[in-house]
């Protein structure tokens, strides 16, 4: 074969290589499917097409027909579906809330590990129970459930998804659903800690804002020894408002000395007494402002 030959060969074997689905290519589209998913988290904020993307992809990266994702209900330890591709209402109802050793899922947050079903037609976790018929009926005759593990080793979801034929993933799709796991379960952990922080926040607000004592929150300023001689208003709930008459707009922003001039917050006493007829102020009293 002469060079003109090796060259086009050469080149055929790189077109081929770029075109066909070859593990390399599909590696490279699960990276490419992490990556927006992270972007996809920082610039939206938003879980549902979050929860979408990660069905997606773990849909893609095992070559699935079907799938869904779902939350661990901390209240009732049971899982609960919040997003999913494939499948009809009744299907999506019966595995709605599911508890620990129902189903390929129920398995896996049981055991707290993969578990993958080859053929759900002679797997021990379906014969002879309801939801063999439910996965038949659905078209389902293969799924894998991949445990999403917090960091501190809590589960805090799972995903999985489902074939239309006896399947099984083989090690570099499991390796790249591992991936995803890890992210998938990142996102969710930092949204469920989120959500704890903007609950405690609304309890906190609500107790401040329907209490019938006067409150404010306030800094104390010190000077550069360390002894405080101030404060400044940082908060005023109503019932303060209503019993002082001062409105939480004009103080909050404000020291002590800006809304009360030439007043003691220390000792709540005048700082403009003078003692022995000297002119000089009375110990711990700021000096006025200029």
């Amino acid at each position: 074969m002469d060079n003109q030959g090796k060259k086009n060969l050469k080149l055929e074997k790189i077109e081929h290589l770029l075109t066909s689905p070859t593990p390399a290519g599909a590696d490279l589209d699960a990276m490419e499917r992490l990556h927006k998913l992270s972007t996809l988290y920082m610039t939206k904020g938003e879980l549902e097409p979050i929860l979408l993307e990660i069905v997606d992809a773990a849909i893609s990266i095992s070559d699935a027909d079907f799938g869904n994702i779902q939350i661990l209900d901390r209240t009732s330890s049971d899982l609960k579906i919040v997003a999913q591709r494939g499948f009809p209402d009744w299907w999506i109802q019966y595995w709605n809330q599911v508890s620990k050793g129902k189903g390929a899922c129920g398995t896996a947050l049981e055991k707290g590990e993969r578990v993958i079903v080859e053929d759900v037609e002679k797997s021990p976790i379906f014969i002879g129970k309801p939801a063999l018929e439910t996965q038949l009926k659905a078209g389902v005759r293969a799924v894998q459930s991949t445990p999403l593990i917090s960091r501190s080793g809590k589960p805090v979801g799972m995903f999985s998804t489902h074939f239309k034929e006896p399947h099984r993933p083989d090690d570099n799709e499991l390796h790249l659903l591992d991936l995803l796991a890890r992210q998938a379960a990142d996102i969710l952990d930092k949204t469920r800690i989120e959500g704890l922080v903007k609950a405690s926040e609304k309890k906190y607000h609500d107790l401040f804002t329907s209490m019938n004592e006067g409150f404010v929150l306030a800094e104390i300023i010190s000077d550069s020894s360390g002894k405080s001689y101030d404060f400044r208003y940082l908060e005023a709930n109503p019932a303060f408002e209503r019993l002082t008459g001062v409105k939480a707009s004009d103080i909050i922003g404000r020291t002590s000395r800006e809304v009360l001039p030439r007043h003691d917050p220390a000792g709540d006493r005048p700082c403009d007494r003078r003692r022995g007829g000297r002119g000089r102020l009375r110990p711990g009293c700021p000096p006025p402002p200029r």
